[in-house]
C-alpha cells in the first residue's frame, strides 16, 4: 500500500512512505558583499551608482530575479540572471564567473516624474531572490513562475534628501544585519544543535 502519494505520470509515483529514490535540491550558497547603500539628493545626471556583487560559492549555478520596494527611482542593469558555480569556473574549455556585478542606480531629481519627497529621508528595500537552476539554456525569469520560498539576500536603501557628496557617498557591508547570505539559517541551527548538545552534557545525571 502506497501512502501519501500522487501519481505524476504512468512510470513515476511520488510518495514520502519508503521511496526508492529521494530528489535531493542542491544546496545554495551566496552571498552579497554590500547590503547598504547611501543615496543624496542629486539634481543633474549621471544617476548615482552603486555596485552589489552577487557571489555563488557552490557547485551548482543559481538564477535571481532583483526586486525593489520602489521602482521609480531606482532602477539596475539585469533584473534576471543566471550565475555559473565552482565547477563551471573551474573548467578551462566553457569558464566562467561565479558572481556577478549589479548595478544599483538612483535617478535624478530631474528625471524623477514625481517630485514629491525629494528633501525627506526614505529607506527602501532591494531584495534579491536565489533559485537553483538546472539548465543554461532555460531563460532565468522562468524559475521564478511558481510561487515558492526562494532565497532571499535584502540591501537597505538610504536616501537622505540632502545634497549629495561624493565623500559622503557610502556603500558597506552591514554583517550584523540578516539576509546577507543563505547559509545564516544553517548556522543558526548549527549553533542551536551545539547548544543544546552542551547544556544535556553539563546538566547533572538523573539517578
Amino acid at each position: 500500500v502506497v501512502k501519501k502519494a500522487a501519481i505524476a505520470s504512468d512510470i513515476y509515483v511520488w510518495t514520502n512512505d519508503d521511496p526508492d529514490l529521494e530528489i535531493v535540491e542542491p544546496q545554495m550558497r551566496v552571498s552579497i558583499n554590500k547590503n547598504y547603500l547611501h543615496y543624496g539628493r542629486k539634481d543633474d545626471r549621471p544617476p548615482q551608482k552603486h555596485t552589489i556583487t552577487i557571489t555563488n560559492h557552490g557547485d551548482s549555478p543559481v538564477a535571481f530575479k532583483v526586486q525593489c520596494s520602489d521602482n521609480v527611482n531606482y532602477f539596475v542593469n539585469e533584473k534576471y540572471g543566471l550565475i555559473a558555480g565552482h565547477v563551471i569556473r573551474e573548467m578551462p574549455d566553457i569558464r566562467g564567473p561565479n558572481f556577478f556585478d549589479l548595478w544599483v542606480w538612483r535617478r535624478p531629481c530631474t528625471c524623477t516624474p514625481q517630485a514629491v519627497g525629494l528633501y525627506e529621508q526614505r529607506t527602501d528595500v532591494l531584495q534579491i531572490l536565489i533559485a537553483p537552476a538546472f539548465s543554461y539554456t532555460v531563460a532565468p525569469a522562468t524559475y521564478f513562475h511558481h510561487s515558492k520560498p526562494y532565497e532571499v539576500l535584502r540591501a537597505s536603501l538610504l536616501y537622505t534628501g540632502k545634497a549629495w557628496e561624493k565623500k559622503a557617498n557610502i556603500a558597506c557591508l552591514m554583517r550584523s544585519w540578516r539576509h546577507w547570505n543563505t547559509w545564516e539559517r544553517e548556522l543558526k541551527e548549527l549553533k542551536e544543535k551545539k547548544t543544546a548538545e552542551t547544556s544535556v552534557f553539563l546538566s547533572p545525571s538523573i539517578q
